[in-house]
């Protein structure tokens, strides 16, 4: 098919479409569902994204950005809109780069830049939507929404008793009273208990933003870009551009770029010797680099070695999916090793990898 791609895989495009809306269904229906569906939406929502724009084109990912836009106005009313700032930048990236049919490296590069931007933009939205302090802020909303859960009182049982939290109180404080309907915590101890989830999710919604600027854009690109450039390809009657995506089981890092990521390696350095906080921050952003792309290079030599077997394909990459969420400390270490003493022997290919 030539010209713009509005909407092409009709079958395809509507099973994802489908799937899209049951996911932001669910999400937006269970308990704790702000929390879930910002958590969980951010890594399936800018993927779906790029999927519906390889598979179906443009109107496929307007209408799935419309399907997302409904589940966050029904939780967060007209602010949940913003979420489309952060969903649609990799995804109208990957489309614009179909439709230019820039080479792999290129789309990359723009989808990556797009992921980052749209991050940044999203993040000042909501400093000024919050006053500028969208963390406590976001933290704050949490503790309230947990407030008003229902097994509000059973969570926090459970979340002391695994030693989580404390009760801060002196041993042998009365700390549950009957509040007519069966059994609750004293007013002091639940604000004790509010105040260390409080200072908890602030310092992991910190820690997710530094990897969203970095280790999660890299990886969205990397892996989400060419999982939805591969399923454009396999769609039919119209496959989307091949773009000259390289096999990712023979994807490695040139030994020129190898030796210049170890400086982001002394990033974790000035994590553990400067107590600056910009320097702290700059250090965790280096090392968050660093972790990703040798994190790939593992993952791209156990693609390798498991292809050599006798693996079914959708065994193999479940089994690489597990491996990537459970030992992504693993896969640095043999993306590493594998820098080191090219296990696969392709540094001897004069080939430049862009090129496969």
């Amino acid at each position: 098919m030539t010209g713009i791609r509005l909407l092409t895989n009709y079958r395809r495009t509507f099973l994802l479409l489908a799937i899209l809306a049951a996911l932001v269904f669910v999400l937006s229906s269970m308990p704790l569902s702000a929390l879930y569906f910002i958590y969980l939406g951010l890594i399936l929502f800018p993927l779906a994204g790029m999927m519906l724009s390889a598979v179906g084109g443009w109107l496929a990912l307007f209408a799935g950005s419309a399907l997302v836009a409904l589940g966050a106005i029904r939780l967060f009313d007209m602010p949940g809109l913003m979420v489309l700032v952060y969903m649609l930048p990799p995804a109208l990236a990957l489309l614009v780069s179909i439709e230019m049919k820039l080479p792999y490296l290129k789309a990359g590069v723009l989808v990556l830049g797009a992921y980052v931007l749209g991050v940044l933009a999203l993040y000042l939205l909501l400093q000024q939507a919050s006053g500028g302090n969208a963390i406590p802020y976001a933290a704050q909303e949490a503790i309230a929404a947990l407030d008003s859960l229902a097994q509000r009182d059973g969570l926090l049982y459970n979340l002391w008793k695994s030693g989580l939290i404390s009760h801060g109180q002196p041993s042998g404080t009365q700390v549950f009273i009957e509040n007519g309907v069966g059994w609750t915590f004293t007013p002091v101890v639940l604000e004790e208990f509010y105040k260390q989830i409080a200072f908890r999710l602030e310092t992991l919604l910190q820690s997710i933003f530094q990897g969203m600027l970095t280790s999660l854009g890299i990886y969205m690109t990397a892996i989400g870009g060419y999982a939805a450039l591969r399923l454009g390809q396999s769609a039919q009657p119209d496959g989307c551009p091949n773009l000259g995506l390289p096999d990712f089981a023979k994807w490695y890092i040139p030994r020129p770029i190898g030796k210049k990521l170890w400086v982001l390696a002394a990033g974790y350095l000035l994590m553990l010797l400067d107590f600056n906080m910009v320097v702290q921050l700059a250090g965790s952003l280096m090392f968050n680099v660093f972790y990703a792309v040798y994190a790939l290079q593992g993952l791209a030599v156990l693609d390798h070695r498991l292809s050599q077997g006798r693996l079914k394909r959708w065994l193999k990459r479940v089994l690489l999916l597990l491996i990537f969420v459970i030992l992504q400390p693993l896969l640095v270490f043999i993306g590493i090793l594998d820098q080191a003493r090219d296990s696969r022997g392709l540094h001897g290919d004069k080939q430049d990898m862009v090129k496969r």
